[in-house]
């Protein structure tokens, strides 16, 4: 989630957010965050009418930029991600009664402003957690297959999210060709790089307890042997010094199904050490 702007008073915690959803998650977030009487300011079209010189009354939609006092809760549609967001309008337009009814759409990258009487601690921790999604989360898994395919995920309590898609075209080996053995080693060692410099990039180690690497076959290990050896080469410490937090289990791809088939295995919960990380798996259930 991004947060365009924050005034809130420190005297009784009254004030407002101005926020825009960049995730699925951060939907879930905001419906459980918004409340009845919350005031809600979003860009929105609406159906107005218009009266001509000759009296004629013309129906147009318009954009318009309204506040209405929200109705009850909001109503969340998983399929869309989407939130309808009902009330009443509560500030003077142009085309707008006040007190009229209206429900805005709330979806990925709308930007809405929030305000409330009162903004408390949980409120606050929903929101600062979800503006930092890389900070929530305790888990890492890389998941990959032998002919180039991988995902790198970062796992909080709330869901899974892809943070690289990493894709490379390799040929099958063929063992009497040697020049085909060659631009196959040279595939596989471009694929084993992109896939490090993904996990480099999104990987923070001051928040990530564990990473879990899972693929078919030889592939985790393989590429994991990689890794150790480009990360001695290059004396990334940062990786070094939190090898102990890598585990290397079984996968049946390197598609991002996977992942949830190998944080969902008990024997690889058992694996995984009782940190942050487990408690956040544990909630996933």
């Amino acid at each position: 989630m991004k947060l365009l702007s924050r005034k809130i008073s420190a005297k009784d915690g009254g004030g407002e957010l101005h926020v825009v959803p960049e995730l699925n998650s951060d939907v879930w977030h905001l419906f459980n965050l918004l409340e009845s009487s919350d005031q809600i300011t979003m860009s929105t079209v609406r159906k107005v009418k218009s009266e001509g010189s000759t009296g004629t009354v013309r129906s147009t939609k318009q954009r318009l930029r309204l506040t209405i006092k929200m109705k009850g809760k909001p109503t969340y549609d998983a399929t869309t991600s989407t939130l309808r967001i009902s009330g009443t309008n509560v500030a003077e337009s142009s085309f707008v009664k006040m007190g009229a009814f209206h429900t805005f759409t709330l979806g990925l990258n709308d930007a809405i402003k929030i305000s409330k009487s009162c903004w408390d601690y949980v409120h606050l921790e929903r929101i600062k957690s979800a503006c930092d999604f890389s900070k929530s989360a305790s888990l890492a898994a890389v998941v990959l297959q032998q002919d180039g395919l991988a995902h790198v995920c970062l796992i909080t309590e709330h869901m899974t999210v892809t943070k690289a898609k990493v894709e490379t075209s390799i040929p099958k080996k063929r063992s009497d060709k040697a020049w085909g053995t060659r631009n196959q080693e040279k595939q596989v060692g471009k694929f084993y790089r992109k896939l490090y410099e993904a996990l480099v990039a999104h990987v923070d180690f001051k928040y990530v307890q564990c990473v879990l690497v899972g693929g078919p076959g030889f592939a985790p290990g393989d590429w994991m042997g990689w890794v150790w050896d480009e990360a001695r080469r290059c004396e990334n410490r940062s990786l070094l010094e939190h090898r102990d937090r890598f585990v290397t289990v079984r996968a049946s791809s390197g598609h991002k199904h996977a992942v949830d088939e190998i944080i969902n295995d008990p024997a690889v919960r058992g694996k995984i050490t009782e940190t942050k990380a487990s408690r956040d798996v544990a909630v996933l259930d």
